[in-house]
């Protein structure tokens, strides 16, 4: 009996909603796996960059061991 309360009140609440109302949780989910996707490329991103500047500063810790044994 409780049951079919709820859903009639449910039903009544949902013809008072707007659109925007009625997708939030879809578009609440679908905002929460874009974040995740874009936090996922910006951890790949720092683990490139941080592997380019090592690189990078082996180079120049190579070239000024070169340019002090030419002097």
């Amino acid at each position: 009996m409780e049951e079919v309360c709820k859903e009639n009140v449910n039903e009544k609440n949902l013809d008072k909603k707007t659109p925007l109302e009625l997708t939030r949780p879809v578009r609440m989910r679908f905002k929460e796996n874009r974040l995740r996707y874009l936090q996922a490329q910006i951890d790949f991103q720092n683990t490139q960059l941080n592997e380019v500047l090592q690189e990078t500063e082996s180079q120049r810790q190579y070239l000024r061991d070169v340019k002090q044994r030419n002097f």
